[in-house]
């Protein structure tokens, strides 16, 4: 019994410690969203061989955004031409 009763004293003083530092959690999220927006809007700079040649190339700059929506619209399209069936005669 006598544990029981320490277990439930020391559940009772850390209720108001563990809400706040919830609520200091809930504070730091909108920190994390800035963070993920400046670094959406960073440039970044890759070169891009052409095709058929082996000096050919040029430097492709685009924010971190774009990069991430080019690399899902190719997988999109890979996985649309690997999923169609082709009819065999």
């Amino acid at each position: 019994m006598k544990y029981l009763l320490s277990a439930l004293a020391a559940v009772a003083l850390a209720g108001p410690a563990l809400a706040a530092e919830q609520s200091e959690t809930a504070k730091a999220q909108p920190a994390v969203e800035d963070v993920t927006d400046t670094t959406q809007n960073r440039m970044i700079c890759k070169r891009e061989k052409n095709t058929g040649s082996r000096l050919g190339s040029k430097r492709v700059c685009r924010t971190a955004a774009q990069w991430e929506q080019i690399r899902r619209d190719q997988r999109e399209m890979t996985e649309r031409t690997q999923s169609t069936r082709w009819k065999s005669d």
